[in-house]
């Protein structure tokens, strides 16, 4: 069968484009080239050709199309059918094939029968072009011979000219002689015979040469435009087989070869009469449904057959292509449409009930069962508070109830399925900690891995799961029925065929009792040190437990699992496991000016943990969910009621509203605002119409400043962004890359306009560069550090007091002390790693739990096991080991802390109530210099929240309590009223020194000198300004009482007593014009607007 694959290849994309299912377009463009292979392998040499996860609406579309004879496999001959001679049509499915692709090349193509007798069904050739089956050697392979395609296409072409031009004089001169033989013998005279006879007429001999050029050039055009010579011209048979799928797969891509195949001596119903099945491609439904991986392009299914990372599932002949999980290609077509890939867990939790399970595991009193069972507890509810889709299955062995699949009389006994999969719930924890006792039994934790693998492969079919685990809970200390080696493999391999994994809690490998080391004893006392639920102190072991110790490392070995005791698996365990949530890509465009875009994605880096706000509320006596349902009451407002009158509405008294008016709809609410005393309603159409409407997505560059100016207070938002290039703009993460290190030259942020979508508010945001590191052992792109700013009403400005000029100790053992406990405390190298014995980072951000989050789960999940006990205290163990440092920090700075200790002594201060002291409390610090520590006065609940004016120094001593800098500005707020907002009341100058007394005496006691301080300097100069000399004359014969806190009285004042006493000293002040206090004509109407 001779094909030109270059018009296949197009006529195979015309049928992809006409086709509307998505599905079949991709996996066609996948399965081609592998069909085709297949195919004429099968063709070739008479087998069988396998091809596996081909559905059988692909294998039909692309068989059909290809034209190459095959047969489903389970078909009888009745349905498969043939040519009814009797009524010359096709029957069964060869006619639902022939009629479909008949319809479908309708007008285009023909059906042509062959000269050998061999009838293929499928195929439908365009007149147009030459192609047809035919019989030849085989032939696998084909290249191009340059010198071929020059001389050879030249010569070929000649030579048909050449016998085409005899051919046509051998035409011409016969139909000579015929018309001079007729006219010899009929005398009869004719226009052809005058022609043929006029040999002196010049133009007829012209016509004559003309008419054999003619002929001459028709030959000629022929031969060079017949494509099927033309085409064997092109190439040189046999000059380099195929070898490899590789080289077939580069060849169909290239579009320059065509691929021959033996014609059988035999047609293929005739072979289909003699049920020799040979030329069929059998069907098989998702054979492989894991390690697939999905191609859209011819293209990229060569890039993944030179990689060399695929299977060949028969060995027979390269035919179908798997990829292997490790192929790192993975290219979708649409990424809306493309089914995502599962990260659900299947897990069976196996648990030993057993009378070995009853023993002692700790000094503490506690069982194995109960170990074991806190650590189902706290499996469970990582899975329900993490949110996850996992499912899980309680089987319990030893047990006195058989409940399992496999249950035959005395076959697998004791083994009750509690639970089948199923996503976990506080029932099955309830269940766990309630009903689940420990019996008389021994169980055979052999036979109940059997068990847990069948609960795990019948709650698996028909379901995607990333990963399936048996988890074993149990001392090993049953007895075994079969501990044979040859058993144990069994199971494993059936663990390892079905891909489940498994790990087992509760088997302490350590050695116990008498065969324990000093070495052992020292390691155990470690590790009890730091965790109160360690198995020392526990049951000695057993015989069946070191029986099961050993099948269990054994069978260990061979699946690769993992084994921990049930402190180790509490320790790991005992906290909550927050919702994992996968970044999404956000993709954009960064404009720079109006032409320059580049394409980026920005993913979520970090983010503020919030507490999800959406649980479900249950009424815990009907155990039924609550919902908030909103009703709206018209109330009437009684105002006739007797009683105090006031201005605001919100304070009258209402009536109960009547039948007619107890509802209102909230269609007919609108929102309203008060503007004094008017109410003014605002509605939806006022709402659009007044809001600002985005634009859509955004990131643009607003400008660029130096990064040292964007300060870290600046930095706003709940997250962090990082922004890459988009990986399929190679142009734009040249662009991209390039700007990042431009910005990092120079040292420059940009300041960006972000708008999420189009129903969002722009933002501003920074964009700080981030370059690639060329140590890194992992690939790093170029990025940008995206982070939220605030804008300038959001700025809050705070001011407060420097700090006092000289702070540092003169004592240089204090200053090395307190150098010596941040370096003992340094968490970059306070933590050794297991692993390694290596000192690494301790309390890493992304491995330090929020106390906030685990002490609410801690709460729910006790008010949903046990809704009539109180809720425990914050001083549990969940919270207490996150808040209370770990115990190597405390013993690396122990050191350090006894010598802060000696450095820094602390003395008793005498706080004025004790009247009776012992003596050597009396005389221990009399040589001491040190300021006594202020006294600071109690706090006034019911202090009010302003300053007024009938007596604001007792309303200012009640507030400084409570907020000293507020307190200060009402006060100073007052102060300036009392002088410069009067007509020069001396009553109101005197309720003004006094404000100024009580505000110096503030200061001093809150060691704030310089509020004082500066505020009397600025009241000096309003006295100036505003021509109240007589105040500040008057303020001058209290000099004592206010002037300025200087250094002597408190250290923290940064004005000498000469200063202050120069201030004072200046009795006479200036008096300015009244001429100078008027404004300018100019400004007249501006001071009055």
């Amino acid at each position: 069968m001779t094909v030109n694959v270059l018009r296949l290849q197009k006529n195979i994309k015309r049928l992809l484009e006409s086709t509307p299912n998505r599905t079949l377009k991709t996996a066609t463009s996948v399965w081609l080239p592998v069909v085709y292979d297949c195919g004429l392998t099968s063709l070739q040499a008479n087998v069988n050709c396998t091809l596996p996860g081909v559905s059988h609406e692909i294998l039909d579309f692309i068989l059909t199309a290809l034209s190459i004879p095959y047969h489903l496999d389970g078909k009888s001959w009745e349905e498969w059918g043939g040519y009814d001679y009797d009524n010359e049509t096709w029957t069964g499915t060869l006619g639902e094939l022939y009629r479909g692709n008949y319809d479908m090349f309708a007008g285009e193509y023909e059906y042509t029968e062959t000269r050998d007798e061999y009838f293929d069904y499928s195929y439908f050739l365009r007149q147009s072009e030459q192609v047809f089956i035919r019989s030849k050697p085989i032939n696998s392979g084909y290249m191009i011979n340059p010198l071929k395609l020059i001389f050879g296409a030249f010569s070929n072409a000649v030579i048909v000219a050449f016998f085409g031009t005899l051919l046509a004089l051998g035409v011409g001169l016969a139909l000579c002689k015929s018309l001079e033989y007729t006219m010899q013998h009929s005398h009869q005279s004719s226009f052809l015979a005058y022609l043929w006879h006029a040999p002196d007429h010049r133009s007829l001999k012209s016509g004559r040469t003309i008419f054999l050029l003619f002929s001459f050039f028709t030959a000629l055009a022929s031969g060079l435009l017949q494509p099927t010579l033309l085409t064997q011209l092109l190439i040189t048979p046999n000059e380099r087989p195929f070898s490899s799928i590789e080289e077939l797969i580069r060849v169909l891509d290239s579009g320059k070869y065509k691929l021959v195949t033996e014609n059988p001596t035999y047609s293929f119903f005739e072979t289909m009469e003699t049920s020799n099945l040979s030329y069929y491609v059998r069907l098989k439904m998702a054979v492989q449904k894991n390690g697939l991986r999905i191609v859209n392009s011819l293209e990229k299914v060569t890039t993944v057959l030179k990689t060399g990372n695929y299977l060949y599932p028969s060995s027979s002949h390269k035919a179908a292509i798997i990829l292997q999980d490790d192929c790192n290609l993975e290219v979708r077509r649409n990424t809306k449409t493309t089914t995502m890939a599962t990260s659900k867990e299947a897990v069976v939790l196996l648990l030993d009930v057993g009378a070995n399970m009853a023993l002692p595991a700790n000094n503490r009193g506690d069982t194995y069962l109960d170990l074991a069972l806190e650590g189902i507890q706290w499996i469970l509810n990582r899975k329900i508070f993490a949110e996850s889709k996992d499912e899980a299955a309680l089987v319990l062995f030893a047990s006195d109830t058989t409940k399992n699949p496999l249950e035959d009389g005395d076959s697998y006994s004791n083994i009750e399925v509690v639970s089948e999969l199923q996503v976990p719930t506080f029932d099955l924890i309830k269940y766990a900690q309630n009903e689940v006792k420990a019996t008389e039994n021994e169980g055979d934790f052999l036979s109940a891995l059997v068990v847990a693998s069948e609960v795990l492969r019948g709650g698996t079919e028909g379901k995607k799961f990333a990963q399936k685990t048996i988890v074993l809970l149990s001392n090993l200390g049953g007895s075994l029925v079969d501990a044979d080696e040859k058993n144990y493999k069994q199971i494993a391999n059936a663990l390892q065929a079905n891909g489940i994994e498994l790990n087992v809690i509760g088997a302490d490998q350590r050695k116990s009792g008498e065969d324990a080391d000093d070495n052992d004893d020292d390691q155990a006392g470690a590790y009890a040190a730091n965790n109160d639920r360690n198995q020392g102190g526990g049951a000695k072991k057993t015989d069946n437990m070191l029986k099961g110790e050993m099948v269990i490392s054994r069978l260990l070995e061979i699946v690769d699992g993992e084994t921990y005791s049930l402190s180790e698996a509490l320790e790991m365990l005992s906290y909550f496991s927050t919702r994992q949530v996968k970044p999404m890509p956000w993709k954009c465009d960064l404009e720079l000016g109006e032409q320059v875009k580049v394409p980026l994605i920005l993913y979520l880096k970090t983010k503020s943990a919030k507490l999800k706000q959406t649980w479900k509320r249950f009424d815990p006596s009907s155990n039924t969910e609550v919902q908030a349902e909103q009703m709206y009451e018209r109330l009437k407002v009684a105002e006739d009621q007797p009683g105090p009158s006031t201005d605001d509405d919100n304070d009258r008294p209402f009536e109960l509203p009547t039948a007619d008016q107890f509802q209102v709809n909230k269609e007919d609410l609108v929102k309203g605002y008060k503007f004094g005393t008017t109410l003014v309603p605002f509605t939806e159409d006022d709402l659009n119409a007044l809001k600002y409407k985005p634009d859509g997505k955004c990131l643009m560059i607003l400008g660029f400043t130096k990064k040292e100016k964007v300060l870290r207070q600046y930095l706003v938002g709940d997250g962090t962004h990082y922004a890459i290039p988009n990986p399929s703009d190679e142009v734009g993460a040249v662009a991209f890359s390039a700007l990042v290190q431009a910005m990092d030259e120079e040292g420059l942020a940009a300041i960006v306009r972000y708008a999420y979508n189009a129903r969002s508010a722009p933002r501003l945001g920074v964009l700080f560069p981030k370059r690639s590191r060329d140590d890194s052992t992992k690939e790093r792109p170029d990025m940008f550090v995206y982070t939220a700013l605030p804008f300038s009403e959001d700025l809050r400005c705070f001011i407060f007091p420097e700090y006092p000029a000289n702070t540092e100790p003169d004592d240089t053992d204090q200053m090395q002390a307190v150098d010596e406990l941040i370096n003992s405390m340094d968490l970059t190298t306070s933590h050794v790693d297991a692993a390694t014995g290596r000192r690494v980072e301790d309390l890493r951000p992304e491995q330090v739990l929020n106390p906030h989050m685990q002490r609410v789960y801690q709460m729910l999940q006790h008010r949903a096991l046990y809704p009539d006990q109180p809720l425990p205290d914050a001083e549990s163990r969940i919270v207490r080991d996150q808040l209370e440092p770990r115990q190597e920090l405390v013993n690396l700075a122990a050191g350090a802390i006894e010598k802060i200790k000696r450095r820094f002594l602390l003395t008793p201060v005498d706080d004025g109530k004790r009247k009776r002291r012992a003596a050597a409390e009396m005389f221990a610090n009399a040589g001491a210099t040190a300021e006594p520590a202020m006294k600071m006065p109690k706090q006034d609940d019911d202090a009010p929240a302003n300053i007024g004016s009938v007596n604001p120094v007792r309303d200012f001593n009640s507030l400084v309590v409570r907020d000293f800098n507020q307190a200060v500005t009402q006060l100073i707020s007052m102060i300036q009223q009392f002088v410069f907002d009067t007509l020069g009341n001396q009553a109101l100058y005197q309720k003004a020194l006094d404000c100024l007394m009580a505000l110096r005496d503030a200061a001093l006691q809150y060691a704030k000198p310089a509020s004082y301080n500066e505020y009397l300097m600025r009241l000096k100069e309003d006295c100036v300004t505003n021509n109240r000399t007589d105040f500040w004359k008057q303020l001058l014969q209290h000099s004592a009482k206010v002037k300025p806190i200087s250094k002597s009285e408190s250290s923290s004042s940064d004005v000498t007593q000469d200063e202050a006493d120069a201030l004072m000293a200046q009795r006479e002040i200036k008096e300015e014009t009244k001429s100078s206090q008027l404004p300018e004509n100019d400004n007249l109407l501006d001071e009055l607007e």
